[in-house]
């Protein structure tokens, strides 16, 4: 799924847990962050999506739906796990209307 400009995401399955020493049992995987996207958040292919604001995320669909619903709403936390390691990034949707075609 495609959510920020060139942020593609797919689910945390068993395999990819062992693959990649996921702690996290759920999640949405950023495959391709997209240079912008890790220029300016810091994120990374390969981190996980575990929570969005108050929203626990267990799937991809999961973090396309928190963004669309939180993005026009201000501050966007989001609480990724690399390397086993938890850390908050925050952000503010640019074109909160259609954030699944901006960042």
């Amino acid at each position: 799924a495609k959510v920020l400009r060139d942020l593609e995401l797919a689910p945390v399955t068993p395999g990819t847990r062992g693959e990649r020493a996921i702690r996290s049992p759920n999640g949405a995987l950023i495959v391709e962050a997209g240079e912008a996207n890790a220029r300016e958040l810091g994120i990374e292919p390969g981190d996980v999506i575990v929570q969005i604001n108050q929203t626990r995320i267990a799937s991809a669909q999961d973090a396309a739906r928190a963004l669309e619903y939180y993005g026009s709403r201000g501050v966007i936390r989001m609480i990724l796990e690399r390397g086993g390691q938890y850390f908050p990034v925050h952000f503010v949707m640019r074109c909160p209307t259609a954030p699944a075609r901006c960042r």
